[in-house]
């Protein structure tokens, strides 16, 4: 005889275990910290749906401006800490084939955000882009961009997902994915060869741990304080770059074993950004997995040992 009341019993049951995992973003502070790492919020929001690029606002302290992967309007959103949307804004007469990382620095001094459209899993495409608007003043909903840099590599196509401005030297830089060890790319903003990315040299990982090349040289994002530091990431580990004064951030990468920082690998974790005074850094993930459903992004910060 069928029991009726183990199917109610299971029915109140599956439905308390949802409502407490609906409930997930109102732990308190206490409850989201660990010795490694602070956990800020998850976003619910379904305009966030693959977050593959995110940087630290200086205009707007305490928010971040993040875009997501390939598939999506070209628009970004700033976010506060709790991953909760403040602002979208849709970006005009440019195009989102698959954006992959988005850089901060002063451009003609104007606060510019430098978003890269450079990934390319399928090593295909001939000209890759880079995006510089003028940070948007708080209520713009829509923005022109300043400058569309058109790019190629020197030897051939490359996936890539790692996006820096060095100010200093007005120098962009790209580092690749899929290369047995990561290539470094610069251009010149003030370059006279439109549109040529140079070969700098490779990342130096190889001694600094146990996995093997294929994820170790799988750098998913970059950020740079000049004068500081950079901080690079796979999807498992995360390196840091203590920079000289005016050290150039290329002969840093390539000239420099970087320091292994800790760091508890997310669900495809994508996305990183120094901290703006230096005192850590944040990381959100793409949560994507098998098509058929999503999980919500986290918003980490680690502060750096003193």
């Amino acid at each position: 005889m069928f029991n009726f009341k183990y199917l109610i019993c299971l029915f109140f049951l599956v439905l308390s275990s949802c409502q407490i995992r609906s409930k997930k973003t109102e732990v308190t502070d206490e409850e989201h910290t660990s010795p490694d790492f602070i956990e800020f919020g998850y976003s619910t929001d379904s305009r966030l749906n693959e977050i593959s690029g995110i940087v630290e606002s200086i205009n707007y302290p305490k928010t971040f401006w993040v875009h997501n992967d390939s598939g999506d309007q070209p628009r970004i959103f700033r976010v506060n800490q709790d991953l909760e949307i403040i602002q979208e804004v849709q970006l005009e007469g440019i195009s989102h084939v698959d954006w992959e990382d988005i850089a901060y620095g002063n451009y003609k001094g104007q606060k510019t955000l430098f978003i890269g459209d450079i990934g390319d899993n399928k090593g295909i495409r001939d000209n890759i882009q880079v995006y510089l608007f003028m940070e948007p003043q708080k209520g713009v909903v829509t923005s022109e961009p300043l400058r569309t840099i058109d790019l190629s590599y020197p030897d051939g196509p490359r996936d890539a997902e790692a996006l820096l401005f060095d100010q200093r030297y007005n120098e962009l830089i790209i580092i690749s994915k899929r290369d047995q060890k990561s290539r470094v790319y610069t251009y010149n903003m003030n370059s006279t060869d439109l549109g040529s990315l140079k070969f700098e040299g490779e990342l130096n990982l190889e001694k600094l741990h146990e996995i093997d090349p294929t994820s170790r040289y799988r750098i998913t994002g970059a950020d740079a304080i000049p004068e500081r530091g950079i901080i690079i990431k796979n999807y498992l580990e995360v390196y840091l770059y203590t920079l000289s004064d005016s050290e150039r951030l290329t002969n840093a990468l390539i000239r420099k074993s970087p320091k292994k920082i800790k760091y508890v690998p997310e669900l495809q974790g994508e996305a990183i950004s120094l901290e703006v005074n230096y005192k850590g850094y944040w990381v959100t993930s793409e949560c994507a997995d098998d098509g058929a459903s999503h999980q919500a992004q986290p918003l980490y910060f680690y502060p750096f040992s003193n």
